[in-house]
C-alpha cells in the first residue's frame, strides 16, 4: 500500500546543504523521512565538512533508500544549494538547513495547496525557537502569513506588509514547483542575502503564489554566542542587492511608490539593525573586536544611508530615533549601548 500511495502523489526533492552540522544532522533529517507524504527524496550535499557530517551523510545515505548524497568542495550555501538543484528530478524541491527540522505534516500540506491552486510556490510558515547551549527549548514563537492567492501578480496592496515581506526572505518554507525554477540559481558567493536575492525575481515571475497560514519548519537558534552568521564586510552592498530584488517584486505586485519606499527603507533598516545586534551580541568575540567591526558599519556609507533613511520616512520608534542617528553619525559606543540594551527596551 505504502508504494501505491507514493505511485499516485507527486515527488517531493528536499535539498538539505551539510556543513558542520553533525549534532544536528539526524534530528533534521528523521524529520523529514517521517513525513505523512509518502513521496518525500532527501538530497543530502556534503559542502566539504569535516567534522564527521560527511561521513554520517553516508551512514544514512545506506541506511534509507530515500536519501541520496553528493559530496563537493566547501563552496558555501548557495553553492550546496545549487548542486542539490542540479540532481532534483521530481515535480516539486523543498530546501531544508541540517540544524532545523520540519513539522511531520509539512510536505503533504504544502504539497496539497500546490495541488489545488496550481500553485508556482507555496510559502508557510515556520516556528522560531530559541535552545540553551544543552538544546533546552527556551521559547518558541510562531510565524506565520495571512491566506493570500497571488495570481499574475493581483494582490492587494494593503496586504504587501513587512511581516509578508519577511516571508519572501528565507528559502526552507516554501515548496517550488521545480518547473517555475526553471534554470534559476542561487547567487554564489554572497551571504545573508541570498534567498531573498532568490526569491523575490522569481515570485515576480510566478502564476501563481500561495501563502498559506501554516507553521512548517522548525527554525533553530541555539545561543547568544551564534547569533548572526559572521561579519558581512559588505553589509551595505549587499543590502542594496536585496533591496533591489524587492523592488522587482513590489513593481511586479502593482505597489504603490510611496508604500514600496516605505517597504523597502523598513526592509533595510531592519536588516542593518540585526547584523549590529549580531555584532554586539557575539560572546565569542573580544570587546575590541565587537567594537571594530561595528565601527567598520557605521562607516560604510551604504550603511549609513540605510540608517538616514529609515530616519527620514520615521521607520523608527520616536523614542529610539536619537539613538539611530548615533549610528547616522558614526558613533560607536552609543550604538554598542542601545543594542545591548535593546532586548529589555524593544
Amino acid at each position: 500500500m505504502g508504494d501505491e500511495l507514493r505511485g499516485l502523489s507527486p515527488e517531493v526533492d528536499v535539498i538539505v546543504p551539510v556543513y558542520g552540522v553533525r549534532p544536528y544532522l539526524r534530528t533534521c533529517v528523521d524529520s523529514i523521512l517521517k513525513q505523512t507524504h509518502p513521496a518525500v527524496n532527501i538530497i543530502l550535499v556534503d559542502d566539504g565538512a569535516v567534522d564527521g557530517s560527511a561521513e554520517l551523510c553516508d551512514d544514512i545515505a545506506r541506511e534509507h533508500a530515500r536519501v541520496a548524497v553528493v559530496h563537493r568542495e566547501n563552496g558555501g550555501l548557495s553553492a550546496a544549494r545549487n548542486t542539490g538543484l542540479s540532481m532534483a528530478s521530481a515535480p516539486y524541491v523543498m530546501f531544508v538547513d541540517a540544524d532545523d527540522w520540519v513539522e511531520p505534516a509539512a510536505v503533504a500540506g504544502l504539497v496539497a495547496v500546490a495541488e489545488d491552486e496550481a500553485a508556482d510556490v507555496v510559502i508557510g510558515g515556520f516556528h522560531l525557537d530559541h535552545v540553551d547551549v544543552d538544546g533546552r527549548l527556551i521559547s518558541s514563537v510562531v510565524h506565520v502569513p495571512p491566506a493570500i492567492v497571488v495570481r499574475n501578480g493581483c494582490i492587494s496592496a494593503e496586504a504587501v506588509s513587512f511581516e509578508l515581506l519577511g516571508m519572501v526572505g528565507y528559502a526552507w518554507n516554501k515548496l517550488y514547483r521545480r518547473e517555475a525554477l526553471g534554470q534559476r540559481r542561487f547567487l554564489e558567493g554572497v551571504s545573508v542575502v541570498e534567498d531573498v536575492v532568490f526569491n523575490a525575481p522569481l515570485l515576480a515571475l510566478c502564476a501563481t503564489v500561495v501563502f498559506t497560514p501554516v507553521p512548517v519548519l522548525h527554525y533553530m537558534q541555539r545561543s547568544r554566542e551564534t547569533l548572526g552568521t559572521g561579519f558581512q564586510a559588505e553589509l551595505g552592498s549587499l543590502t542594496v542587492l536585496a533591496s533591489e530584488a524587492v523592488d522587482e517584486l513590489l513593481r511586479s505586485w502593482c505597489v504603490p511608490d510611496e508604500q514600496a519606499r516605505m517597504l523597502l527603507a523598513g526592509l533595510a533598516h531592519r536588516r542593518v539593525q540585526w547584523a549590529l545586534r549580531g555584532v554586539v551580541l557575539n560572546g565569542t568575540l573580544a570587546f575590541s573586536e565587537r567594537r571594530r567591526r561595528l565601527i567598520a558599519h557605521l562607516e560604510d556609507p551604504l550603511v549609513v544611508a540605510s540608517v538616514r533613511t529609515a530616519l527620514v520616512l520615521g521607520i523608527p520608534r520616536r523614542a529610539l530615533r536619537p539613538l539611530h542617528h548615533t549610528q547616522a553619525v558614526g558613533w560607536a559606543l552609543p550604538t554598542y549601548c542601545f543594542h545591548v540594551l535593546g532586548r529589555h527596551i524593544r
